[in-house]
């Protein structure tokens, strides 16, 4: 595993971390997670990730909770698309690149969670 190999399979090696799942944890759930330090680890310097990830943190609880609506989904994704290229650092890039592809990768968690709220 290394920085060069690893986007041939479609995949990032970011910050060089990697967290190991099953496929029962729900990706809603582990992004809301992801969110949570993402927010913290913001230093709010550049307005797109500071409110960026405050913005991406409230949404990814409300469907993490199973109180979302499919709007907040699409909501999720445009506010990811906002922050993308307009921050000063790496930091946002990487809190939008675990938005977008829980989002692309795994729809059916995000649609179970908004089931879940009707």
């Amino acid at each position: 595993m290394d920085y060069e190999s690893v986007p041939k399979v479609g995949a990032q090696l970011g910050s060089a971390s990697v967290i190991v799942i099953d496929d029962s944890v729900n990706i809603a759930w582990l992004l809301n997670k992801t969110m949570h330090f993402f927010k913290h680890e913001s230093c709010g310097k550049c307005t797109p990730c500071r409110e960026g990830t405050y913005w991406m943190l409230h949404l990814t609880e409300r469907i993490a909770g199973g109180q979302a609506t499919q709007e907040d989904v699409d909501l999720l994704r445009s506010v990811a698309g906002q922050v993308k290229n307009k921050c000063l650092c790496a930091l946002g890039e990487f809190s939008i690149e675990a938005v977008l592809t829980g989002l692309e990768r795994f729809p059916q968690d995000f649609s179970e969670r908004v089931s879940a709220a009707k």
